[in-house]
Parts: structure tokens; C-alpha cells; sequence
């Protein structure tokens, strides 16, 4: 599968395919940290800006919003979706946490302002660093589902949330 590429930020490490496994790191281009509130989430969001870096670094606080540019626009196949996920030692390491916790870019998202972005919430006061790595992605087959409306579905109840260990 071939999936282009455009970089924001010619001096980024180049993305490139997992040797140990089929996620592709991304990393911080860039980042701008701003209240929890809804507007400031929003308006950086929406405008894209961000700070720059200084001392090599984005401070941050307990309890703040961190929008990080991801550096790369993506063309993927039609037939794809990507699931960004954070990788493993971003908790223990930064203390942040992906705010949906699973982000999915559809092939749609391919032009050539359709810069990749993480939105995480810090558990704790900390920094990043230009170009870490924070989050990952794969690229998985994606879904094309008919809906059908019936009246009645026709199997058993399971019995609710919290019931399949109940006996």
C-alpha cells in the first residue's frame, strides 16, 4: 500500500514504517497549549496557531489542553482509515492523555492544508520537545456499512451494561 506524504516542516524526521510492528510513530511539529474550555479548544483548533518553540520546549500544566501539530498532511488509499492511538509511553513519559482517546482520519482528510493534529489533556505539569514522539497510527481497512431499520431485532437480551459476567 503506498500512502503520500507531505511534510510541514522540512526539518521533521521523516515518517517511517515500524520495524518491530505496523504502526508508524508521528511526532510534534509543533504546539500550542490553551485552557479547557470550549472556545480557546476551538479557535486554536480552527486557526491552527500555534507557539513557538522555545528552549526547545512547550510547557504545560496540570489540567491544561495540548494541541499538537503533527507535521504531515496524508493521502490515504480510499479503501483506508487511519486510527491514531498514543503510544504506549506517553502517559508515564508526559503525563498526557489523548482526549478521544482513539482518533480516526477518514481517506477524505487528504489536502494539502489537512494537517494532522492531536488534541491531549495533561494529567500533570510537564513539557514536550520538538520532533518527540507522541502518538502513532495504522492504517486499517475502513468500513462501509447499509443500514436497515426493523422493528424488532429478533435475538435474546443479554440483560444490559455490566452483565456478561453475571451468570
Amino acid at each position: 500500500m503506498i500512502i503520500k506524504v507531505k511534510y510541514f516542516d522540512e526539518k521533521m524526521p521523516k515518517l517511517v514504517k515500524n520495524e518491530k510492528g505496523d504502526w508508524i510513530d508521528l511526532r510534534v511539529a509543533n504546539a500550542f497549549v490553551c485552557d479547557n474550555n470550549e472556545d480557546d479548544i476551538k479557535a486554536v483548533i480552527k486557526k491552527r496557531m500555534v507557539d513557538e518553540w522555545s528552549d526547545d520546549r512547550i510547557y504545560f500544566g496540570e489540567g491544561d489542553v495540548v494541541i499538537m501539530r503533527l507535521g504531515v498532511a496524508i493521502e490515504l488509499p480510499a479503501d483506508k482509515k487511519a486510527d491514531v492511538l498514543s503510544r504506549s509511553s506517553t502517559f508515564a513519559s508526559y503525563g498526557l492523555i489523548l482526549t478521544n482517546g482513539v482518533g480516526c482520519i477518514d481517506y477524505v482528510y487528504k489536502g494539502d492544508a489537512d494537517e494532522w493534529l492531536a488534541v491531549y489533556y495533561a494529567t500533570r505539569e510537564g513539557f514536550i520537545t520538538q520532533y518527540d514522539r507522541v502518538c502513532q497510527f495504522e492504517a486499517t481497512d475502513r468500513m462501509v456499512a447499509e443500514l436497515e431499520e426493523i422493528e424488532h431485532l429478533g435475538t435474546e437480551n443479554r440483560g444490559g451494561h455490566g452483565t456478561s459476567g453475571n451468570k
